[in-house]
């Protein structure tokens, strides 16, 4: 199940966004530690969420950017406990 590991996510993300989003493919390699966790989830945050959509995007673009800001962030908090953030 990737829908609670942050690691996972990430590393897959580039599988649904969207053409323009200017999100890159994150490796497992990059992921190894917290530190490229939290780098990476951060980054998905400044690219994916909602509120950085701009006014005119597509309705799918925005509801499709509302589910990841939503898995995204529960899985990030999940990661945060089980590592001891």
């Amino acid at each position: 199940k990737k829908r609670g590991n942050a690691v996972a996510l990430l590393s897959t993300l580039h599988e649904i966004t969207w053409p323009d989003s200017g999100w890159k493919e994150v490796s497992f390699t990059q992921l190894m530690n917290g530190a490229g966790v939290r780098k990476a989830y951060f980054n998905a945050c400044r690219k994916l969420y909602p509120d950085k959509l701009p006014a005119d995007a597509p309705a799918m673009q925005v509801a499709l950017s509302t589910e990841i800001a939503f898995i995204l962030n529960n899985a990030w908090e999940k990661y945060k406990s089980d590592n001891g953030m």
